[in-house]
């Protein structure tokens, strides 16, 4: 596989049930600027094609237009980016925290071609938002966010639970931890990643190397998160 631009950093990928691929990353050059770049790879026999790109293309007012990301080609946390396949809706979700934001893509399965225009949502001029997204259901979106220091020290995580279903927007649900649902004093404020299952589990990685496993609760309850590494149900 040759990606249509040579300077192409691939950082996300995921697959699909229909073996759809996107990868996600950079293009660019760091004497001017590095940019958020979408390919969507079909198979066909044992060759990869791509068959669409996406860029990310700020409105030219906005605060993230400003930016070069000039050292991309240098692992820095504030670069990761990340990726998750919504199979029911045929979407594509991805996550970018240089721009504090997160992107929905529609996919056309006959034509394997991204369905323009994307939705995006940025939460403010920070960084942080999207270093991992993923779907609880068909729509309902995880994204984590991270805190930063002004010197890109890493201080803390939070995950935004976003409802898409809502009149085609993003509408916030929940954020864990909040101040009625806490995470266990053993496991750490900094979250690497996080992993949905089909079945409403969210499993949780901190800096420390520390799992979390967050249940479903039934209806009436609430998944209590306070200790130990398994989240149990309080009415």
């Amino acid at each position: 596989l040759t990606w249509p631009d040579s300077s192409f950093l691939p950082r996300a990928v995921d697959i699909n049930q229909d073996l759809l691929v996107v990868v996600l990353g950079y293009v660019g050059n760091s004497s001017s600027k590095f940019t958020p770049c979408a390919y969507l790879l079909s198979r066909s026999g044992s060759n990869w094609t791509v068959t669409d790109t996406w860029a990310y293309m700020p409105p030219s007012t906005s605060w993230q237009a400003s930016l070069t990301n000039w050292d991309a080609d240098t692992y820095s946390a504030k670069y990761d980016i990340s990726v998750s396949f919504n199979d029911v809706n045929s979407q594509v979700l991805l996550g970018i925290q240089i721009a504090n934001t997160f992107v929905l893509l529609d996919i056309d399965q006959a034509s394997k071609k991204f369905l323009l225009p994307s939705q995006s949502l940025s939460n403010g001029k920070a960084i942080g938002t999207g270093k991992t997204v993923g779907w609880l259901n068909s729509d309902v979106a995880l994204i984590l966010v991270n805190t930063y220091s002004l010197n890109y020290i890493w201080s803390s995580s939070q995950i935004f639970t976003y409802n898409w279903s809502v009149n085609n927007s993003f509408a916030i649900v929940s954020i864990i931890p909040n101040s009625q649902q806490l995470l266990s004093p053993e496991f750490g404020p900094v979250l690497l990643a996080l992993v949905a299952t089909p079945s409403g589990i969210i499993i949780m990685l901190d800096s420390s190397g520390n799992l979390y496993i967050l249940r479903q609760s039934p209806p009436g309850s609430y998944s209590d998160s306070s200790t130990k590494s398994v989240s149990s149900f309080l009415p």
